[in-house]
C-alpha cells in the first residue's frame, strides 16, 4: 500500500492463484482462523465475531491488476467471458467460499465482505453467489462494506443474493438497510 492506503502492489499471475484448500492451510490464514476460533469461544453469546473477506472487485484487482480486472469484468458484463477467464474468476471466488466456510464452521456471527476497489458490476457480484449460498446455509448474515459508493445495480444484486446490510457512501437501496459510515462511529 502507498502512504494513503491505496493498493499499489502488482497483480499476481493467474497461474499463481492458490488452490482453495492450500490457501486456507497457509500459516497466515491458519493463524487468522486460530484467533477467530479463540474469539468465538471466548465471547460466546456476548459478542458477534465477524469473519472478514475481501470483496469481488478488490480480489480481481489484486489478482489480475487493473487492466486484467477491467477486461474480465467487461467480458462478464457482456456475457462473453472466455473459458479460461471464467475458470480464473471461479477459482478466485472459490477462495472466498473456502475462507467463509472455515469461518462459519468456527461459529462466526456474520461475514464482512470488504471492498476497497470500486464495485460497479452486478455480474461480478453475481459470480460470487456460492458465497451467499454458503452463508445462507449456515444462517450467517453478510455485511458488505465499501469505501466507494456503489451503483444501484450492484446494491440490487447484493440484495438479491441476500446481503444483510450495505455500508457504503450514498447507499440508498430500499431492500437493504443502508448505514452511513459516519453513523457507525456514533453507534459506539
Amino acid at each position: 500500500r502507498d502512504p494513503l492506503g491505496e493498493i499499489c502492489a502488482g497483480a499476481v499471475a493467474p497461474v499463481d492463484i492458490p488452490d482453495p484448500g492450500a490457501f486456507v492451510a497457509t500459516p497466515a490464514i491458519s493463524h487468522v482462523l486460530a484467533v477467530t476460533r479463540q474469539l468465538c469461544e471466548t465471547t460466546g453469546q456476548h459478542a458477534c465475531v465477524l469473519g472478514c473477506l475481501t470483496g469481488p472487485a478488490t480480489l480481481l484487482l489484486r489478482f489480475f491488476g487493473s487492466p486484467g480486472a477491467k477486461r474480465l469484468v467487461a467480458g462478464l458484463d457482456a456475457g462473453k467471458l472466455a473459458t479460461t477467464d471464467r475458470q480464473r474468476l471461479d477459482k478466485v471466488a472459490s477462495l472466498s467460499v473456502a475462507l467463509a466456510r472455515a469461518y462459519c464452521e468456527l461459529g462466526v456471527g456474520g461475514l464482512a465482505l470488504l471492498e476497497e476497489a470500486v464495485p460497479q458490476s452486478p455480474a461480478l457480484v453475481g459470480a460470487f453467489d456460492a458465497l451467499f449460498n454458503l452463508a445462507s446455509y449456515y444462517g450467517v448474515p453478510i455485511v458488505v462494506v465499501s469505501r466507494a459508493s456503489m451503483s444501484s445495480g450492484v446494491c440490487d444484486m447484493y440484495a438479491k443474493l441476500g446481503a444483510g446490510y450495505i455500508v457504503a457512501p450514498g447507499s440508498q437501496d430500499s431492500r437493504v438497510e443502508a448505514i452511513a459510515p459516519a453513523t457507525l462511529s456514533e453507534m459506539n
